[in-house]
């Protein structure tokens, strides 16, 4: 070893030499340099494909198209409103049952009679 690096040589000092706790330092330090870096090529990796979207998939497309391409009710939407705005007055029925009770102009013989009998016990 003395006739590569000879004592006199100022580049080299013992504490330069390698041992085994540098190299074991130096190795693990290694590793996880180069650990990083594959990490590092996995995230610049999945960047460029996040930014390389330009547009829309055609699933997605699709689902617009489906959802804008609603341009007015269903048949089914519109038998109902029919229905519904169709009624322009009352039925017979609620005809005849308002007539029936509009109809009362004053009162019956019986009711009356029922009350001349009250009025009588009352003052008699």
């Amino acid at each position: 070893m003395h006739d590569i690096f000879p004592y006199d040589n100022a580049d080299w000092d013992v504490a330069d030499a390698p041992n085994a706790t540098l190299t074991s330092a130096y190795n693990a330090i290694s590793a996880d340099v180069t650990t990083l870096e594959s990490e590092m090529d996995t995230a610049e990796a999945a960047i460029v494909l996040n930014t390389a979207k330009t547009g829309i998939s055609a699933g997605q497309t699709a689902a617009i198209v489906l959802n804008t391409n609603k341009t007015g009710i269903s048949a089914g939407q519109t038998a109902a409103i029919v229905l519904n705005s169709a009624k322009t007055g009352i039925s017979a029925g609620q005809t005849a049952a308002i007539v029936l009770n509009t109809a009362k102009t004053g009162i019956t013989s019986g009711q009356t009679t029922a009350i001349s009998k009250l009025d009588q016990v009352h003052t008699g």
